[in-house]
């Protein structure tokens, strides 16, 4: 019987970038397999995995409402307080699973990099991959509330994508910092849900990002927008609402976002060839 062999050619004269994409290709399979497999136990194997999925933003919602929208009365700018939430939690949500499952990737997976050579960012590159059926779970309620608030999106809807695909960015890049990070260092991943936790207040989700900028000093209230997801969720408000949206917040947000998954692929890799003996 003839044996399919896959064979794993590496140039050391090829591109290090170069080279790692083309082995992370040759590997989508198990990206695929791993997601697949994350998937199944968070949906398929629950008797109420969907219904959770719709259940979370929704409750998430009502209590920002009451919080933030009843008792404080957040100004939000003539948009309807509930979608106002949503529309910056959604994109959260999918920020804070990728950061978090992602970061936790390696070490609940440690059994199979002790045994079997692959690309490891396959593993928290598929946790981001999951996570994308939470937001598309969570873009369908959103739409749902703004039918129900007859909120209809104007022609501005198109930047709504380059949102979603900052937020995969920025979750990537935090989760291939702190998955890397968390070989060495195992507090980093019992301590990442809590600072995400903490951040998740710093995030302009319950409140337009004008506030925490307009609470620093004049010369330096471009900083609140170091926060990656503060700029990408006004741009998400701004292609779902036509909200007012100053560009160059956006751009240091998005600046950030990219230099998080820019370095964090670097630096992953820097430590990947020696897991398996750190592990």
């Amino acid at each position: 019987m003839a044996q399919n062999n896959h064979t794993i050619h590496v140039d050391a004269n090829a591109p290090a970038t170069a080279g790692r994409l083309k082995t992370l290709l040759e590997y989508k399979e198990l990206l695929l397999s791993l997601a697949t497999r994350d998937y199944r136990v968070r949906f398929v194997q629950t008797r109420l995995g969907y219904v959770w999925a719709i259940v979370q933003p929704i409750v998430l919602m009502l209590i920002l409402t009451f919080v933030f929208g009843k008792m404080l009365n957040v100004n939000t700018g003539g948009i309807e307080y509930p979608i106002f939430a949503l529309s910056g939690q959604v994109l959260w949500s999918y920020f804070s699973f990728s950061a978090v499952q992602g970061g936790q990737s390696l070490v609940q997976s440690q059994h199979m990099i002790r045994k079997i050579w692959f690309p490891r960012v396959v593993l928290p590159l598929s946790k981001a991959a999951v996570g994308f059926m939470d937001l598309a779970i969570g873009l369908v309620v959103l739409g749902a509330a703004m039918a129900v608030y007859k909120a209809l999106p104007s022609v501005s809807l198109i930047a709504l994508p380059l949102a979603i695909l900052f937020t995969w960015i920025a979750g990537t890049g935090v989760s291939l910092w702190t998955s890397a990070l968390s070989i060495r260092y195992r507090d980093i991943q019992h301590a990442l849900p809590y600072f995400i936790q903490f951040l998740f207040f710093l995030t302009p989700v319950a409140y337009p990002a004008g506030v925490l900028s307009k609470s620093l000093p004049e010369s330096i209230s471009w900083a609140a927008y170091l926060n990656p997801m503060s700029g990408i969720i006004d741009l998400a408000r701004f292609s779902l609402f036509d909200a007012e949206l100053v560009w160059n917040n956006v751009l240091i947000s998005v600046g950030v976002a990219v230099i998080l998954l820019v370095t964090g692929w670097h630096y992953f890799h820097k430590v990947e060839r020696n897991m398996a003996d750190t592990l």
